[in-house]
């Protein structure tokens, strides 16, 4: 299973969506923003961020989203594990912006929806073949059902 944000990666191959789901702001509970409803996506022009490593797909759609506002995200340190990004984050490192079921809940972040523009992730499954065999339908639907199960929250297709 892989986080695709990138549109591309997902057309390129035959696949299945196993989901959708918002990328929120990751803050400190001690941090400024904490007691926020939500908040758009500009007004974190001047908050460090912590981010997944420049040439991941999230990174790659985060830089853009921010670009597109008018500000180049303040860079203050990079990870490839999710995790690690949210212990940081809970250290009051920076803030970040992650997908809502990101691994690492704790009492020490909080989670703020991004208002404007809206955000997300594709939970897609990719598959080699354009007609999977009956073994690999069998395997997909599984895979579907356990994904499922596990990502609360997440907005899946055809209801």
């Amino acid at each position: 299973m892989a986080r695709n944000l990138d549109q591309r990666a997902a057309n390129d191959r035959p696949g299945r969506e196993l989901a959708s789901e918002p990328l929120v702001v990751a803050v400190s509970v001690d941090h400024p923003l904490a007691r926020e409803t939500g908040i758009p996506l500009a007004r974190l022009r001047a908050e460090p961020m912590i981010a997944l490593a420049a040439g991941s797909s999230q990174r790659t759609h985060v830089d853009r989203a921010c670009r597109k506002v008018g500000f180049e995200p303040r860079i203050t340190a990079e990870t490839m594990r999710l995790n690690l990004l949210r212990e940081l984050v809970s250290q009051g490192t920076g803030i970040a912006v992650i997908p809502r079921s990101s691994p690492g809940r704790d009492d020490r972040t909080a989670l703020i929806p991004i208002t404007r523009p809206r955000l997300g992730v594709r939970i897609v499954l990719a598959s080699g073949e354009a007609t999977p065999s009956p073994a690999a339908r069998a395997f997909l639907d599984i895979v579907t059902a356990l994904a499922r199960a596990g990502t609360p929250g997440a907005t899946w297709p055809g209801g």
